[in-house]
Parts: structure tokens; C-alpha cells; sequence
């Protein structure tokens, strides 16, 4: 019976170290199972939620385009404003460079008119100072006549 104990023995532990072997396959068959089970339900989750995902995207993608596309349209319409108060400027520069023109041709014509002017000034100055030297000598002469006259006697 001791033999048989032994043999027993020898083979109880063979059985054990058997079934802890089983034990550890086991083991990690259930942990794969796991690992497996964990893998599917993950894809499941993100498969599940995988077109809302989608779809939240690109309704996000469609919300971030329509405010660029807003800000673009206001960006375009500042240029558009921006164009036309540029042209207005031209506009005014190019108009107030004709009364520049304007005003310079005028200046022109006045100085030119001026030294017309000046010019007949100095003729008539000239003539009228002749004259009065005329009209002089004629009253120093009718001065001189009538003195004549009256130291004469003649009487008018």
C-alpha cells in the first residue's frame, strides 16, 4: 500500500501539475475571451456610434463652412466698400486737380489781365500826367495873359 501511496502520489501530483496546467490554459482562454469580448464590444460601441460620429462631424464640417463662408461675404463686401470709396477718392482728387487746373488757368488770365491792366495804367498815367502838364502850361499862360490884361486895362 505504501508503493501504491506513492505511485498514487506520484501520479496525484502529475494529475495536479495536469490541471494546473488546464487551470492556466483555462486561465487564459478566459482572459482572451475577455480580451475578445472586450475588442468586440468596443468595435460594436464605436461601430454603433460610429455614423453619429459621422454625421457630427459633418454637420460640424457644414457649420465651421457656413461661418467661413459668412466671414468671406463680409470680407467681399468690405473690399466691395472699400473699392468704391477708393474710386470716390479718385474721383474727388481727379476733380479737385481740374480746379486746381481751373483755378491755376484763372490765375493766369488774372495776372495776365493785371499786367494789362497795369500796362494802360501807365499809358493813361503817362497821357493823364501830359495832360495835366498841358493844362499846367495853359493856366500859367492864362495866368500870364490875364495878368497882361489887367495890368493893361482890358477888361472883358
Amino acid at each position: 500500500m505504501l508503493m501504491e501511496y506513492f505511485r498514487s502520489k506520484k501520479s496525484l501530483n502529475k494529475a495536479i501539475q495536469k490541471l494546473t496546467q488546464d487551470l492556466a490554459l483555462i486561465e487564459n482562454d478566459i482572459v482572451e475571451r475577455e480580451r475578445k469580448k472586450w475588442f468586440d464590444e468596443k468595435i460594436k460601441i464605436i461601430n454603433d456610434n460610429e455614423s453619429e460620429i459621422i454625421r457630427r462631424c459633418e454637420n460640424a464640417a457644414d457649420e465651421r463652412e457656413l461661418v467661413m463662408m459668412e466671414i468671406i461675404e463680409k470680407k467681399d463686401a468690405r473690399i466691395k466698400d472699400l473699392e468704391l470709396a477708393v474710386i470716390d477718392i479718385k474721383n474727388k482728387h481727379r476733380s479737385f486737380n481740374n480746379q486746381v487746373e481751373e483755378n491755376e488757368a484763372i490765375i493766369s488770365q488774372f495776372n495776365t489781365d493785371l499786367g494789362t491792366a497795369a500796362l494802360t495804367l501807365q499809358q493813361l498815367s503817362g497821357k493823364f500826367n501830359g495832360l495835366t502838364d498841358r493844362v499846367r502850361k495853359l493856366a500859367r499862360d492864362v495866368d500870364r495873359g490875364n495878368k497882361k490884361l489887367i495890368e493893361d486895362g482890358i477888361s472883358y
